[in-house]
């Protein structure tokens, strides 16, 4: 994710699956800066950088 960050290569092409039904997120560039975050499909966060 750090790489994409840097890069900005693969901002806003969906969900990353990283282990099926364990961990997925995704990047958006909205103005700021949104990180989503899945943890075996129970755990969910949403973080924000303005």
């Amino acid at each position: 994710m750090m790489t994409r960050f840097i890069t900005g290569e693969g901002l806003d092409e969906g969900w990353v699956i990283v282990q099926e039904g364990v961990y997925r997120y995704a990047v958006m560039q909205t103005g700021g800066m949104l990180v989503r975050i899945v943890m075996r499909e129970y755990l969910a966060a949403e973080i924000v950088w303005e």
